[in-house]
């Protein structure tokens, strides 16, 4: 069994905070520490969307990161990382890097998916807001002895009831040779994480997430376990190391929640301006985070067509399907 301490977001830029947050991590017994990297917020979020500022001043240097990864080893924690842009790819070909995973937003970001494929790592995949036929695609791609998926997602905190178990039975009965762990977003002041956890372990998972925090009102803090907690969250873990497991399985349909994050993936928008009536191409669209909504999550989608409205450099595509 392997337990993740997941940090995400929740140093919001604060190095030392970081570095406490690891400590933390290690102190609660965790076997592994989950780092989401982010050099360039330019790739993962657009110029154009509200957040982008406040994105930006999370990142950290690749000379940080590199610091961040040596105080994790030293604490005996294993690697987990999740790159958010290409740049941060770099540091997933250290040789104790375990888990290199693609975030469920950037699900059709291919150059990230290609950097990442070309290293010898176990590649991972947050399935959360994929249907069964995107998880299919997958496992087809990349093969199944290659594959991690995480099964699971993030609503602020979730809802036990939209995790959808039972497609963790229906995932191991048709991909007996992918390794499958979940991802726990339980709030934090209730029992649901340890609850949801053994649900998934019961169904035969053995890889288990859950968010870290020093503080209970910080960004990623809305599912994540206080030190003490999470130390508590571990053994608990272990305690339960030999439970059943039940044989119920289907692939359900999505919950309002889990369409909601769905959309939360990198849509089209434009690179540069485009004009009403000029053809879309790869240099003129790219694949960013938006606040606003928009028609397609594909570039290759639009290719061939023209804009039928005029576009500000960063604004989000919203055409019509093609005929």
């Amino acid at each position: 069994m392997i337990v993740i301490a997941e940090t995400a977001f929740n140093h919001e830029g604060d190095f030392d905070y970081l570095l406490r947050l690891i400590d933390a991590a290690a102190d609660s017994g965790a076997d592994m520490i989950k780092f989401q990297v982010l050099i360039n917020a330019d790739e993962f979020v657009s110029h154009g969307a509200n957040s982008h500022g406040l994105i930006t001043s999370w990142c950290f240097t690749l000379e940080q990161w590199q610091q961040a990864l040596d105080r994790a080893e030293s604490r005996g924690l294993r690697l987990f990382l999740m790159p958010l842009d290409t740049a941060a790819v770099a540091l997933c070909e250290r040789p104790s890097v375990e888990f290199v995973e693609i975030h469920s937003v950037s699900f059709n970001d291919q150059a990230l998916i290609d950097a990442v494929q070309a290293l010898p790592k176990t590649l991972a995949f947050g399935i959360g807001g994929r249907t069964l036929e995107e998880v299919e695609y997958l496992v087809a791609t990349y093969g199944e002895d290659r594959l991690l998926l995480m099964h699971g997602f993030q609503a602020y905190p979730t809802d036990i009831e939209d995790v959808c178990f039972e497609r963790i039975n229906h995932l191991c009965q048709r991909f007996p040779g992918v390794r499958i762990g979940y991802a726990d977003h339980s709030p934090p002041d209730s029992d649901e994480s340890l609850e949801a956890c053994l649900m998934a372990y019961a169904r035969g998972l053995r890889i288990f997430e859950k968010h870290v925090t020093l503080e209970a009102e910080r960004t990623d803090a809305q599912a994540g376990l206080l030190p003490q907690a999470m130390a508590h969250f571990v053994a608990r873990m272990r305690r339960f190391h030999r439970l059943g497991n039940p044989d119920a399985a289907s692939w359900q349909p999505m919950t309002d929640a889990e369409l909601v994050y769905r959309q939360r993936q990198k849509q089209v928008v434009a690179a540069e301006a485009i004009e009403a009536g000029q053809a879309f191409t790869r240099n003129n669209l790219m694949l960013c985070m938006h606040t606003s909504a928009g028609s397609h999550t594909r570039i290759s989608d639009l290719l061939g067509q023209s804009a039928t409205s005029s576009y500000r450099s960063g604004e989000v595509i919203d055409e019509p399907a093609a005929d």
